[in-house]
């Protein structure tokens, strides 16, 4: 980035996921008429470990590609500096002082020796980044405006929510002594503008400030994409598929995990039938493809029945939250994640459905281990909250689970 780019006082988006660059974008349409202010898009490059998936480096270069593609022809876009970061817990701050200080000194170091600090900026549009950190120690007074990249944001506040006022208070004192100690804000411990397609759910968790609600009726249908099959179908199922890369320990534990998942989706193939379905497109997690197109193909009871298609094939592998304005989805199945809830708000008339359930059954059985937000998010959204998430909430798989543990 040169010196100077920005000479007048601008807005700075930090961007480093697809789903929070549909929202900034949606919102930029949203704004544009009364909006006077010069936007600087800032990519976030991120330096992957080399278990993250099979390809790290191309993985990187096609998830920029992603995030930027709403923004590259009306919008100026640099690149930050490659910085790193954690997402430390609490504990961290206390036991791990001296490698956190060094990791921020040797990032403040990176920027203050770029053009970025020459910036002038009163505004910080971010997601799930440590980024709009770094600026706030450049430009303290600059206000804080915070998107979603997934349900991450929404959990925070429910967490705060079901704390008791004490608890409470010790972890906001806890948080402006840690911000004291290291002299750096690692803590948004000053307000910020939190702005979501879930505002409407989140207010409710949120005492003094308020979420905006990104209105899904205005939505810019030029932002998303149809979803392509290699035939034309008209009734298509999206399922997107979970992994358990980090517990499984041969090619043979995915097999059967994909086995397993074959034979769950047939016990609900009334589902199918409901919504007419002819077509089964299945999503993997854009950072794992492992296993999972080869062991679609041995589906053998789904091949009788419906046409079976992977997603990247016809489609680029980006957020499928871009792709959920498409005529031709009838519903999405999945793990509990944010695309089933924003596909509520995206396209009301989508059917979701959650195999939530199944999947921890089958990874505790299996593995004694699982993914540990889903049975805290099954707590809050489906029982304790769920009368604030009833109309959003995806229906629930059911599932008979009878799996060789050894």
């Amino acid at each position: 980035m040169e010196a100077g780019v920005c000479s007048e006082v601008c807005r700075l988006i930090i961007v480093n996921n697809p789903v929070t660059s549909l929202f900034f974008r949606l919102w930029l349409e949203r704004i544009k008429s009364s909006d006077k202010k010069r936007n600087i898009v800032l990519y976030e490059p991120r330096k992957l470990p080399k278990n993250y998936c099979e390809d790290p480096d191309g993985f990187e270069s096609e998830h920029k590609k992603h995030c930027l593609d709403l923004f590259i022809n009306d919008y100026e876009i640099f690149e930050l500096p490659e910085i790193y970061y954690h997402f430390h817990n609490s504990s961290e701050f206390l036991t791990s002082y001296k490698a956190i200080k060094t990791e921020i000194l040797r990032n403040i170091n990176k920027i203050d020796s770029s053009s970025i600090k020459n910036i002038e900026f009163d505004e910080i549009w971010f997601g799930n980044t440590m980024w709009q950190q770094y600026f706030k120690n450049f430009r303290r007074e600059s206000k804080l405006v915070q998107f979603d990249h997934g349900l991450t944001e929404m959990n925070s506040f429910i967490a705060g929510k079901d704390s008791n006022k004490l608890k409470n208070f010790f972890r906001s004192y806890f948080h402006l002594a840690i911000n004291f100690i290291y002299r750096f804000p690692i803590f948004n411990t000053q307000k910020f503008d939190h702005i979501s397609i879930l505002a409407n759910e989140t207010n409710y968790f949120r005492d003094n400030e308020k979420s905006t609600q990104i209105n899904s009726t205005s939505f810019e249908k030029s932002f998303f994409r149809e979803l392509k099959t290699h035939n034309p179908c008209s009734n298509v199922a999206v399922i997107l598929l979970e992994n358990i890369k980090p517990w499984a320990k041969s090619t043979s534990d995915h097999k059967q995990f994909f086995m397993e998942f074959e034979n769950m989706l047939i016990s609900n193939e009334l589902i199918f039938k409901k919504h007419n379905v002819d077509c089964i497109v299945f999503k993997a997690k854009h950072w794992h493809h492992e296993f999972s197109k080869e062991l679609i193909n041995m589906f053998e009871k789904l091949k009788t029945k419906y046409r079976l298609e992977f997603f990247s094939d016809n489609n680029l592998n980006t957020s499928i939250e871009y792709y959920l304005k498409s005529s031709n989805i009838k519903l999405v199945m999945g793990n509990l994640s944010s695309a089933l809830f924003f596909a509520k708000k995206i396209n009301p008339s989508i059917a979701t459905y959650s195999f939530d359930e199944w999947f921890v059954n089958y990874t505790m059985k299996k593995f004694n281990n699982t993914w540990e937000d889903i049975p805290q998010m099954r707590l809050w959204y489906y029982d304790l909250y769920e009368p604030f998430f009833q109309e959003i909430n995806p229906l629930s798989l059911s599932f008979a689970l009878n799996i060789d543990t050894k």
